[in-house]
């Protein structure tokens, strides 16, 4: 192996450096996603998220059913689509701030829009199909409804 890459230095060198540079990308990536979703606000959002705990459990021993746990995966899901969808749709106003604000929309044309919007939809759509499945699930009519 050792004899190989010295024979080929220079190509050896490229495909290490592509390998480096394309995980940087995907690196860079995850963190303009973070960032368009705003995951540095999961610490205020965890207190509204455990209102599934008293909605969605029947009794304080219930507190991890399924039914909890895809209700507090709604709840997440719908949350990050609403800060995704507030970064695409103010994208021009955050631009202008000199706090953090302003890295959102350099991190929305990173990703793309196209993009963004696409993993709002997904998490939308998923947040929609826990819904039916608890509500089924449920055995009464009215939460279908």
């Amino acid at each position: 192996m050792i004899i190989l890459l010295n024979l080929f230095p220079m190509r050896t060198l490229n495909l290490r450096t592509q390998l480096r540079r394309r995980d940087k990308s995907r690196k860079s990536k995850l963190i303009a996603i973070l960032q368009i979703f705003r995951f540095e606000y999961i610490y205020a959002t965890l207190p509204g998220m455990t209102i599934t705990f008293f909605l969605c459990a029947r009794s304080p021993w219930n507190f991890l059913s399924t039914r909890v746990v895809e209700g507090l995966a709604i709840i997440a899901l719908m949350i990050f689509a609403g800060l995704g969808i507030n970064s695409v749709i103010d994208r021009h106003i955050d631009c202008k701030y000199a706090t953090f604000k302003n890295r959102i929309p350099e991190a929305i044309e990173f990703v793309g829009r196209r993009e963004t919007w696409a993993i709002i939809f997904v998490q939308t759509a998923i947040a929609a199909l826990l819904a039916v499945h608890i509500a089924l699930g449920s055995g009464t009519r009215s939460s279908f409804v």
